[in-house]
Formats: C-alpha cells, sequence, structure tokens
C-alpha cells in the first residue's frame, strides 16, 4: 500500500492569497503554442538569455500600460526604478517564458490542484490585459482549495491600482487570514 503524502505547504502555509495568479497568458502577438515553440527553441539552442521585447516600465507611458489604471502608483513605480534601477525587471528573456508556459501547463492540470490543500483565496481582476479572466474563472473551478474573488474593473496590480479596486482586495484579503490583528487604515492610506 502507497503511503499518502502530505498536502503541498501544509506544515509551513496556513493560507493563500493568490492575486491575479499567472495561470495563463494574453496580449503576447503571436499564438501562445508559437510563443512556446520559439522559446523552447531558443532556450535550448543556448539562446535562452535573449529578450522577446524590449518593454521597460521607464519607457512605458502611463496611457498603454497594462498594470494599473491608478496614474499616481503607476508614476511612483517607475520613480522607484528612476531612482533604483537594481530594482527594476526587464523584459522577460526566452528561458523564462519557456518556463513560465510549462509552468502554466502544469499549474492547471487537476493532479497539481488536487495536492494542494491550503485553503487559498484567488483574487482576480476583470479587466486584466495579462492574465485572462477566463483562466482565473477556469483555475477556481478546478481548484477545490482555492476560492475566487472577482474585482470587477481592475488591472493586473490589483494591489497597485486604484482605491476603490485595492481596498476591496485588502478588505477580502484581511477577511480571509484568521487571526488579522492589522489595522485596516495603514493599508487603505499608504499610498
Amino acid at each position: 500500500m502507497r503511503s499518502r503524502r502530505p498536502p503541498r505547504l501544509a506544515n509551513r502555509i496556513e493560507r493563500m492569497v493568490l492575486v491575479a495568479p499567472f495561470v495563463g497568458i494574453t496580449g503576447v502577438g503571436i499564438p501562445v503554442w508559437l510563443l512556446k515553440f520559439l522559446a523552447k527553441l531558443a532556450t535550448v539552442s543556448g539562446f535562452g538569455w535573449v529578450q522577446f521585447s524590449r518593454d521597460r516600465l521607464l519607457d512605458r507611458p502611463f496611457e498603454t500600460n497594462t498594470v494599473t489604471s491608478d496614474p499616481a502608483r503607476f508614476a511612483r513605480n517607475q520613480a522607484i526604478v528612476l531612482a533604483h534601477p537594481q530594482l527594476g525587471i526587464g523584459p522577460p528573456t526566452a528561458r523564462w517564458i519557456s518556463t513560465m508556459i510549462a509552468t502554466i501547463e502544469q499549474v492547471n492540470t487537476m493532479d497539481y490542484l488536487r495536492r494542494i490543500e491550503v485553503p487559498c483565496l484567488v483574487i482576480a481582476p476583470t479587466n486584466d490585459r495579462i492574465v485572462p479572466y477566463g483562466e482565473l474563472e477556469a483555475l477556481s473551478r478546478k481548484f477545490r482549495a482555492g476560492k475566487l474573488l472577482t474585482i470587477p474593473g481592475s488591472q493586473h496590480e490589483v494591489l497597485q491600482e486604484r482605491d476603490i479596486f485595492r481596498e476591496q482586495a485588502l478588505a477580502a484579503i484581511a477577511a480571509f487570514i484568521p487571526g488579522s490583528d492589522a489595522d485596516p487604515e495603514q493599508y487603505t492610506n499608504a499610498r
């Protein structure tokens, strides 16, 4: 008789909050299967370091950003990266894209999701142009330990969003995490 493995993360984590988890991808300009093939080919050919885009936070105007509808928080993040370039992240490399797609495929399997028994709150922004909302809904249907919370109108970086969206997420997180004695005001007033 085979012994049952303990649930993943059960001995270290009591609850998890996943904000717009990377379980799907959209807006890449080419079919995902082709992106997967090209990234894998570049990686196994020794070109995993090649960047597939030139997009950087500092080069992007607020009007074309895909992460937040809050101009003040967007400008703050740009100022942080300008002052401390080592904190910025550059465009994804072929190796990163190849690993990301393989991980998305693995995470979305029933076998993988069945092993996670830690209660999870999945926060899903509906105006996300990076992770399709439909993928987050599909994940929640398969994920027995996960509960979906939809934030209508929010973009990808929910915690960097306008207060109308951010406060919903923070309230849900505070309600989901048992024994939280944090003062909700400290989060809602932070910029």
